[in-house]
């Protein structure tokens, strides 16, 4: 099943990365992606080809978006046919065994997990409708717990305008029968914007626990990679 998801997913990639592809496609990309280092390997390559980054603010982040609307009717064609196969491939999986890994979340304790590591990775990228060049900086976290090792971790976040706090929704998925995984965490980036104060990770009982906020001195990529060489 790993090998099988993963092609569907790999298939779904250029979509994706152009923006194009629907909310149920983003969803099941990157839930896989959070666990798959293969699959995020080839969509970070894929990144670097079409030369695509996210942009700093929201007035840049909509304009980005429109300059994808001459892409040709084509790929949002095949985008759907793509969507609507694995719709069909899961409920066909789901036919089979009632245990498939589905929208069914499980509650998982967010003091339980831990920070792993974390660290300050500067961004640039370039504006495809003006041209301009842009910089950024996201937060690399990886959350960890030993406790929920084997099972399908997920999460994510919705930032409203205005808001100054993040909050990670973090849950737990059914596995299928017979199926195992091995993964104790996630890794997330955050987009840090100037007037964003503080993130925390929230459960399914709305626990809360906080993971950073601004005064914290974090290390920069090169001073964490240098550290853990």
């Amino acid at each position: 099943m790993k090998t099988l998801e993963c092609d569907i997913i790999q298939d779904l990639l250029p979509s994706y990365s152009d923006k194009i592809s629907s909310k149920a496609t983003n969803s099941l990309v990157e839930e896989h992606l959070q666990q798959c280092k293969n699959c995020k390997i080839v969509l970070e390559k894929m990144n670097k080809d079409i030369d695509i980054s996210y942009t700093g603010n929201q007035d840049e982040k909509i304009d980005y978006l429109k300059g994808f609307k001459k892409r040709k009717k084509t790929i949002v064609i095949l985008s759907i046919a793509i969507t609507i196969s694995i719709l069909l491939i899961v409920f066909a999986f789901n036919v089979v065994n009632k245990n498939i890994l589905i929208d069914r979340l499980l509650y998982v304790d967010v003091n339980k997990f831990n920070v792993d590591y974390m660290y300050i990775k500067e961004n640039e990228g370039r504006n495809e409708t003006t041209g301009e060049t842009i910089k950024y900086k996201t937060l690399q976290v990886y959350l960890y717990s030993d406790e929920y090792k084997n099972m399908y971790l997920t999460g994510g976040y919705e930032l409203e305008s205005g808001e100054t706090e993040i909050y990670y929704n973090i849950a737990a998925k059914q596995l299928p029968k017979g199926v195992e995984f091995d993964s104790s965490g996630l890794e997330i980036s955050f987009m840090l914007d100037d007037y964003i104060e503080k993130i925390l990770i929230k459960d399914t009982k709305n626990n809360l626990k906080e993971i950073w906020n601004k005064n914290m001195k974090v290390q920069s990529e090169e001073e964490w990679k240098g550290g853990k060489s």
